[in-house]
């Protein structure tokens, strides 16, 4: 744990009202004027858990409030660990993070591989292991000069935050803000005249023009007080007293790293280790550098002794320090990212071996930190004498890769104007320019560029098919004409066999599968991707998606999900990050249709994080929907429309498929709290009515069950739903859309107070045999009947459905079923309601027995007490 208090940039000063300071005897400098600041503190640690951050302006007094909160906490029995940032290696990554957790981190994970979500998730599962505990309080200080791969891992536990995990971190607003509800803000503003004498030790009469001059900032106070008008002066005082070799030695450390290992600084200096030691005790001796715990490194007291001495050493010899630093470091067998820091500030343009150098850098990080990696490629094509396209390449796809998306594809259009027609590498800087134009939610651009690139090549090529299948699924998101889609697509298929790409051509007939509803593509298309390498599958990753996509859509979820998990290990492992968010959000889908929906929630959840990582609104409003789907799904309604609003919003700005499915996910969540007339409205609108010209063919049985049951709740017809529900899935053939039918003119035939029965049976039959367990269970529920409710209710348990709480049992009542159950509360026989409500009593009896299914009662009695405790 780091002591690191403000006022240790003072100097003592004789008498009484001298400043009291921080020393290794004398660790505790009290605070003052933060008295609810100590309470909010003293509350966090209490919880035990959360995020809490400590602004202010330099001097407020940041890094003294977290180190009383440290003091605190370990009091309180919570293991504590600290990292500060550097203002010089703002370009390490995840800097504070290795700081803090030092020895804790397992230096040997293989973590490029992972890429940022997954090491996310390590973090703060080790995070939850260190705490398990007692507790644990992780302070985070400096936080605005961190490098951005650190800052996407304070996002994540802002947003995920790790059980038994108390985070504290310190920043200045104007450089760094965390923007979210749960975080809980302390801002530090300047102390009170009363406050700053006390500080001071002196009467408040007395210090009213200190008081005046600091701007109540206790850092200036402190520093004024001493009599100097410059702490900048002062400190270069203190290191004027030191022997020359001492001051060079200092200077050197501060060029080195904060904290730093006096065998690296003394290899630098070209000091024995003796001199090297002896320089350090001058140096503790003067309160400039302390050591660590381990005792084998030191750090600087505060940042801005390190800063001054950085600044005090001729710019001559920073560079030469950088240049030698990072020799050293070479001899020693560093990797290519810790010499990059030194390498940056010590080269000079022409430097090939600098070049390198970063270049190795870059790619080592790219995926752990591609914002980093983005600035040592920048750094390279600076220093570089001669055109690099595969600088520019790096560089592009780094900016690509850390959400900078816009700056991407900026640098890849670029590119592609000066690489040649023929350039070996000039479709997979295509590629992932479409996957940038797809992430900016740019149809209309990846249709651009597949045609002028298709334009350019002089004969038909497996990269022309490649482009042609690009081209197929952009038009096939925009619902453009099945005929243009199947002549590219037949294109592809011919092209492909031509040259022997069986993987190719599996994606071609995978998307005319889903084009024209025929599942009987997907058998080839499913074999040839089994039967392919892990090398022939990474060559054409996006082929093997477009197959288990066209799977998804047309039933097969098991083959979906094998061919998804495949695709995913392969990205993985040749480093295709970028294809990530797509793929887990196909297998979170995949779980969803086999009914393991805490496992897809799960998946969805990891998906809408490297989607945030990403910067693709487009796929982030896709993770939204899919998310609010499964929340409603699982029982949780009232998210779901959150979540599925917020969808919405995102996808307002772009074309094709994505605003329409978020619109259905509104509907969905809508119908599922009860609000039928307002589902209704949403369901047709989204779709653009009757004939669902917006939803894609293999959508449509699906959304057509949930208009049904939105039309009977809002006494409507629902005959004309249902009948269209019957086209669709009559067209496509498929075990679950025809099941989506079925269960559709169950709910018909039940409103109408006729049996149900045949209908319902048809729709479990027809989802258990597509191993759609969820729906099946909504079918039992349909049949009605004690049997059937209770295998609904066994189904619901098994996918993690919650079974049908109060408030959501009532809400599945039609308008109807409501008033029959209310009159029934009231103590009113069948005949009674029937003649009440102008109906049989036979029909009353059928109502009865739906609704006895959908509050999970078993009398009368049962449902008055459903219907008493709502309205209490």
């Amino acid at each position: 744990m780091h002591s690191d208090f403000l006022s240790e940039l003072s100097w003592q000063k004789a008498g009484s009202g001298g400043v009291r300071v921080a020393t290794r005897e004398n660790p505790r400098v009290p605070l003052v004027g933060r008295s609810g600041e100590e309470a909010v503190l003293e509350g966090c640690i209490a919880s035990g858990t959360g995020v809490v951050a400590v602004s202010g302006d330099p001097g407020m007094g940041k890094s003294t409030l977290l180190a009383w909160a440290a003091e605190r906490a370990a009091a309180a029995g919570m293991t504590v660990l600290a990292g500060r940032v550097g203002e010089f290696e703002r370009s390490i990554p995840f800097g504070v993070f290795a700081d803090a957790l030092a020895d804790h981190w397992t230096a040997g994970a293989d973590l490029s591989a992972a890429g940022r979500h997954a090491l996310h998730r390590e973090v703060r599962a080790l995070l939850e292991r260190l705490g398990a505990d007692g507790g644990l309080l992780l302070v985070l200080d400096d936080l605005h000069w961190a490098d951005t791969a650190s800052i996407e891992l304070v996002h994540h536990l802002v947003r995920h935050r790790p059980r038994g995990v108390l985070v504290a971190c310190a920043y200045r607003p104007r450089q760094l803000r965390l923007d979210c509800a749960s975080v809980v803000h302390i801002e530090l503003g300047p102390l009170a005249l009363d406050d700053a004498a006390a500080l001071l030790g002196v009467p408040a009469g007395q210090c009213g023009a200190l008081f005046e001059a600091a701007g109540g900032n206790p850092f200036y106070l402190e520093a004024l007080s001493g009599g100097s008008a410059s702490v900048d002066a002062a400190l270069r005082g203190e290191m004027d007293a030191l022997r020359p070799q001492t001051r060079r030695l200092l200077q050197i450390a501060a060029v080195t790293a904060d904290p730093f290992e006096p065998d690296l600084v003394a290899e630098v200096a070209n000091l024995s280790v003796e001199e090297t030691l002896g320089a350090l005790d001058e140096l503790m001796t003067a309160d400039l550098v302390r050591p660590e715990n381990d005792l084998r490194t030191y750090r600087f007291r505060h940042p801005t002794v390190r800063n001054v001495a950085y600044h005090s050493a001729p710019a001559a010899v920073r560079h030469s320090t950088h240049s030698r630093a990072a020799l050293v470091l070479e001899r020693l067998g560093a990797p290519a990212e810790t010499r990059a820091h030194h390498v940056e500030h010590a080269a000079r343009r022409g430097d090939h071996g600098a070049v390198a150098v970063l270049s190795s850098a870059a790619h080592d990080v790219v995926h752990r930190a591609p914002a980093t990696a983005a600035h040592w490629f920048a750094t390279a094509l600076e220093l570089s004498d001669e055109e690099r396209w595969e600088l520019r390449w790096g560089h592009a796809r780094a900016l690509g890769l850390s959400g900078r998306l816009p700056e991407s594809r900026a640098a890849l259009h670029g590119l592609l104007a000066v690489l040649p027609a023929d350039h070996p590498d000039r479709l997979r800087v295509v590629a992932f320019c479409a996957h940038v134009e797809r992430a900016l939610g740019k149809h209309a651009e990846v249709r651009a560029l597949a045609a002028r690139e298709l334009a350019i090549m002089t004969h038909d090529t497996a990269s022309a098919a490649v482009l042609k299948l690009v081209l197929a699924v952009s038009l096939l998101q925009v619902l453009e004409s099945a005929d243009v889609i199947t002549t590219l697509l037949d294109d592809v298929r011919a092209q492909a066999r031509a040259s022997g790409d069986t993987v190719l051509e599996a994606g071609a007939n995978g998307v005319t599968a889903l084009v024209g509803g025929d599942a009987r593509h997907l058998g080839p298309a499913a074999s040839a991707v089994d039967g392919a390498t892990d090398q022939a599958v990474a060559e054409r990753l996006e082929s093997v998606v477009w197959v288990a996509w066209s799977e998804l859509r047309l039933g097969r979820n098991r083959d979906a999900l094998r061919h998804y998990e495949r695709a995913l290990s392969v990205a993985l492992s040749t480093g295709q990050h970028h294809m990530l968010g797509n793929l887990l959000l196909g297998r979170a889908n995949s779980l969803r249709w086999l009914g393991c929906l805490a496992e897809a929630e799960a998946g969805a959840e990891e998906s809408a994080e490297v989607a945030y990582l990403s910067g693709s609104a487009d796929l982030h409003a896709l993770t939204l929907a899919v998310h609010s789907w499964l929340l409603t799904l699982r029982g949780d309604h009232v998210r779901g429309l959150e979540v599925a609003r917020q969808a919405v919003d995102v996808a307002r700005a772009f074309e094709g498929w994505h605003p329409t499915i978020a619109r259905l996910r509104v509907g969905h969540a809508l119908l599922a709290a009860g609000s039928h007339e307002a589902a209704l409205f949403e369901l047709t609108s989204a779709g653009g009515g009757l004939e669902l010209p917006r939803v894609p063919l293999a959508y449509r049985p699906e959304m057509y069950e949930l208009i049904v049951r939105a039309a009977i709740g809002a006494g409507e017809d629902a005959v004309p739903w249902a009948t269209q529900a019957s086209v669709a899935a009559e067209s496509l053939g498929l075990p679950g859309c025809l099941g989506f039918a079925d269960l559709a003119w169950a709910h018909v035939h039940a409103a109408r107070g006729e049996s149900a029965t045949a209908r319902a049976s048809a729709a479990v039959s027809r989802f258990s045999s597509a191993g759609q367990r969820l729906e099946e269970a909504q079918a039992y529920l349909a049949l009605g009947g004690e049997a059937g409710a209770r295998r609904a209710r066994a189904l619901f348990a098994e996918c993690g459905v919650a079974v049908l709480p109060v408030g959501d049992g009532l809400g599945t009542l039609t308008k109807r079923e409501r008033q029959v159950a209310e009159l029934v509360g009231e103590g009113l026989t069948n005949r009674q309601v029937a003649r009440q409500l102008r109906m049989a009593e036979k029909t009353v009896e059928g109502h009865l027995s739906r609704i006895f299914a959908k509050l999970e009662v078993r009398s009368r009695a049962g449902v008055a007490r459903v219907l008493a405790s709502v309205d209490r």
